[in-house]
């Protein structure tokens, strides 16, 4: 009754945040396979909390709410597919629960629908947080008024084609440009005068060479 379905909650939580404060997760974040784990991650609580309400009444139980949890990490933290993958697992978790025992049909079209809404609002969300991490990497790398690489932007430049060079003997040039008496520009003609032309350079530069 009520007393199993608070030990049941109590225990899943403690399992939770143990999983969450134990297992290395900056390790796992800076590996090449951090897309898997955290995906893997993901289903498997997914498993998990299906697996609790099972044993207290299904999808009767309160505990079942919980699927809405897996859903709402996903659309902080993956991309729109693997949201909708997460999304697409509660959902399934969600029918093996009212398989074992259904509260009754409206219940589960609620359940269903709520499920699906997290789901899709999840992966409307991944693809802004995508737009506004690639939007900060631009802007991280390059001149605000140019829109050329800045020192940090070439230096990641510079070591790729580097990379290129040892690996596959691919040529490598480096082009010093240095603009004649641009201090004295600016002072007859003022700094606004020589933002425009430092544009204009940009432009030139960027339509000089290919886009790779």
């Amino acid at each position: 009754g009520y007393q199993r379905t608070m030990v049941l909650g109590l225990v899943t939580m403690a399992l939770g945040a143990a999983g969450h404060w134990l297992v290395p997760w900056e390790r796992f974040v800076r590996s090449r396979h951090r897309e898997a784990v955290l995906l893997g991650w993901s289903l498997f609580t997914v498993v998990g909390i299906g697996t609790v309400p099972a044993l207290d009444g299904a999808a009767a139980s309160p505990l079942a709410l919980a699927l809405v949890l897996p859903g709402s990490f996903a659309s902080l933290a993956y991309s729109r597919f693997r949201v909708l993958v997460v999304g697409a697992a509660s959902e399934v978790a969600l029918g093996a629960l009212v398989l074992i025992g259904s509260p009754g049909t409206g219940t589960v079209l609620v359940g269903a629908v709520v499920l699906g809404g997290i789901a899709t609002i999840g992966a409307r969300q991944a693809e802004f947080h995508h737009e506004w991490r690639r939007r900060l990497a631009y802007h991280s790398l390059t001149d605000p008024l140019t829109g050329l690489l800045n020192r940090r932007g070439f230096a990641g430049a510079s070591a790729g084609a580097f990379d290129g060079f040892r690996r596959q003997r691919v040529r490598v040039t480096l082009v010093v440009i240095d603009l004649d008496l641009f201090k004295d520009y600016n002072d007859v003609y003022g700094h606004l005068a020589g933002d425009d032309l430092l544009q204009w350079v940009g432009e030139e530069l960027v339509a000089s060479v290919r886009s790779t």
